[in-house]
């Protein structure tokens, strides 16, 4: 029986469409299908920490999934993918058309998030400082012109911001202060000798308030709706920084960092560190230290172990950039290290830099 030629065409057109079909599932690698896995499941309040720490273990590989969540309508599930995003800082480039798309949103929590995201995922090259001593917070572009943010304020720590202003620990004023960016203040919160303070996507504000030995989390009105009472006596929290799995992560100066879940229960440690002002937990699980008292960048795995150090004076702040290098604020100077350990930038700047990053 002869087939009739437009039925054979038709035929064959299914056929090559259903081996394109095959052919792109084949394509479609395990650890990109296990990444579209972890993204569902971040549905599921119960599935959501523990899948989003292993999306950010993932990395690069897990940006194309997380971007294509960032249309959900719901605010809780974009939240978690803008955290993760966030959490891999310019690794995660890939995701800005989805960004800059999901700005449009109707709803203002989820355009809050997704312009926080962009600017902690699109590179710029603009390193930003906190000089203590000198008084001023200072920018300095890819080229290497200088701008200064803020000048006669002792500011300890710093967080820009998407619309420009800037979120400052003001340390001897006992304030976290909120500026604009014509200098004017537009909010603030009454601390005890603040060392840290990052704005977090829903738009509290997350404060190692040093002096009253806790770590608190403020709405926008300044109303207190998170508390950490920092447990040993005579500790401080030097630094604090919010993960991706919800969780808190401390520095607790002289020798401790802490990691507590939201009920406050302490789900890992380190102690015995030799003054730590600084931690930040790496997409690769492992933990960045500025170990002021013991003179080291140090690099530590899940179990505690050393896995990369580097002796340098007096660091108070260490910031892991996305080629692999560290940037370090010391006692005087700016330092950028490679991952062998070597010095491939330093800017004297006199002061203590107290706060470093680049992004």
């Amino acid at each position: 029986m002869r087939v009739p030629l437009r039925a054979f065409v038709a035929s064959l057109a299914v056929l090559l469409a259903m081996a394109g079909l095959v052919a792109q599932q084949k394509a479609v690698s395990p650890v990109e299908k296990r990444a579209r896995s972890l993204v569902s499941q971040l549905e599921l309040a119960d599935r959501r920490a523990a899948a989003a720490e292993e999306l950010q273990a993932l990395g690069a590989a897990a940006v194309p999934a997380l971007a294509a969540r960032i249309a959900d309508p719901r605010p809780e599930v974009v939240q978690v993918v803008c955290e993760v995003l966030c959490s891999l800082g310019t690794t995660a480039a890939g995701a800005l058309p989805q960004l800059v798309t999901a700005i449009g949103s109707p709803n203002p929590a989820i355009v809050r998030m997704v312009r926080m995201t962009d600017l902690a995922v699109r590179a710029t090259g603009v390193t930003t400082l906190c000089e203590y001593e000198k008084q001023q917070v200072v920018q300095i572009d890819a080229d290497g012109t200088e701008h200064e943010l803020v000048k006669g304020k002792m500011a300890w720590d710093v967080d820009p911001l998407p619309d420009g202003h800037v979120l400052l620990t003001l340390y001897q004023e006992s304030r976290v202060v909120e500026f604009d960016d014509m200098g004017k203040e537009v909010w603030s919160f009454a601390g005890k000798t603040p060392l840290e303070a990052d704005r977090l996507l829903d738009g509290h504000t997350l404060i190692a308030d040093a002096g009253a030995r806790r770590i608190v989390e403020v709405d926008e009105k300044g109303n207190e709706v998170w508390e950490f009472a920092i447990p040993d006596k005579g500790c401080m929290p030097y630094d604090v920084e919010r993960l991706a799995n919800g969780h808190t992560l401390i520095a607790v100066h002289p020798g401790q960092v802490l990691e507590v879940d939201r009920a406050g229960v302490v789900v890992w440690e380190l102690r015995d560190l030799e003054g730590v002002f600084d931690a930040d937990r790496l997409p690769n699980g492992n933990t960045l230290l500025a170990l002021y008292t013991a003179g080291a960048v140090r690099e530590v795995n899940r179990k505690g172990e050393v896995v990369w150090e580097v002796k340098v004076k007096q660091p108070n702040d260490a910031d892991r950039l996305p080629n692999g290098n560290t940037l370090v604020g010391t006692a005087d100077s700016l330092l950028e290290l490679s991952p062998d350990g070597k010095t491939v930038r330093e800017d004297k700047r006199g002061k203590r830099v107290s706060e470093v990053h680049r992004r």
